[in-house]
């Protein structure tokens, strides 16, 4: 963990405890998912919102698929468009307060058994890819309190399309990270102080509700204040063996997400899915892009589709034919072929051997 440090601000000695961005150029689906829940609460077809944002419709079916910040956004501002004419901080309240650790899933288990709470903030903010949201948090101690400030990276700021959306983002990770902390910490750990650097509007009763009197409108920043010392308080679960084990595997599924992140590993992965493995049209279409698109994100990566779909092909091949369970015309289907003569000259020119020779080889070695 990094070393604490202290800075200048606005006069008062500030002691550095951790900082992190939320906000990455490509993250799981999960976030979508839950928008997508919220937007059939208020009476829409989630799915046909969802897609119409630009999320491919893969990413509905798998929680784990990398999209990018743009289209997240995307999703964002048509969920705030959809709850209109009512109020965004009523929307952003609500979506914050519901950000149960729990919905972390190996991340939320890996944070909840550190032996501080501020290595639990520390251990979610090290794995942007793993959660959402779009701020830039700052953990810190001053002579008064611990505090955790929140402010919208330069990214952010620059795409945004009205104050709606940047105070739904903001006011939506400040409350969700309330949620975490007090899920990590235990219920009796609540801010001391919120401060919101909006004035009161009509939403302030609500939020005076939700944080027991205890917001400031107007404020110089967002930041939510906690008692001196807080932060180095033990988690109600802390166990240092867990949280070791789980880490590891948190770094692992971080990583895997960061390979995939490669426009080329994406759609490998996508024709590895698929029952018949498809043509470039067929996957563009799936993957919401135009067949020139795809092949552009490709090549800038240095490979073709051809390329991706002959290595997926030739595995499978290879795999099914091991085993002997299909016809050579069932596997050409599979294989996206239109018959066993097309797939058997394919498959010798990968391997220099038709199939047939190639699985009496394979069993003659058994």
């Amino acid at each position: 963990m990094p070393a604490p440090h202290t800075t200048a601000d606005q006069n008062e000695k500030q002691q550095l405890l951790a900082r992190g961005d939320l906000l990455v150029g490509q993250r799981n689906a999960f976030g979508v998912h839950l928008e997508r829940q919220q937007l059939e609460e208020m009476g829409f077809d989630g799915t046909a919102e969802i897609l119409a944002c630009g999320i491919p419709p893969i990413a509905l079916e798998d929680p784990d698929y990398p999209i990018e910040q743009e289209q997240e956004q995307a999703v964002l501002l048509r969920l705030i468009e959809a709850n209109q004419p009512n109020s965004h901080i009523s929307l952003a309240l609500e979506a914050g307060a519901n950000a149960s650790i729990t919905l972390f899933g190996l991340l939320g288990l890996t944070a909840m058994h550190a032996d501080s709470i501020l290595h639990a903030v520390q251990t979610i903010l090290s794995f942007p890819e793993l959660t959402w949201g779009q701020s830039q948090i700052e953990l810190g101690r001053n002579k008064h309190h611990d505090y955790c400030h929140f402010e919208l990276s330069a990214e952010t700021r620059l795409g945004q399309r009205g104050r709606q959306l940047q105070e739904f983002c903001l006011l939506r990770d400040l409350v969700s990270s309330s949620t975490l902390i007090q899920d990590i910490a235990g219920p009796d750990s609540a801010p001391v102080a919120v401060h919101l650097p909006f004035p009161a509007g009509a939403e302030a009763s609500q939020l005076q509700e939700h944080f027991n009197g205890k917001v400031l409108f107007g404020q110089a920043r967002a930041s939510l204040c906690f008692e001196y010392g807080y932060f180095d308080r033990p988690p109600l679960r802390q166990n240092p063996a867990i949280y070791r084990a789980y880490l590891k595997l948190a770094q692992r599924v971080a990583a895997d997400l960061r390979r995939q992140s490669r426009y080329g590993e994406l759609v490998k992965r996508q024709l590895q899915l698929q029952a018949v493995i498809p043509d470039r049209d067929t996957l563009a279409q799936a993957l919401n892009v135009s067949p020139r698109t795809l092949a552009r994100k490709l090549e800038a990566e240095g490979i073709s589709f051809k390329q991706l779909r002959q290595e997926v092909q030739q595995s499978r091949a290879e795999q099914a034919l091991s085993k002997g369970e299909l016809s050579m015309g069932a596997l050409a289907e599979q294989l996206g072929f239109a018959d066993s003569a097309a797939f058997s000259r394919a498959f010798k020119s990968w391997t220099g051997v038709a199939p047939s020779e190639w699985r009496k080889q394979i069993l003659t070695n058994l």
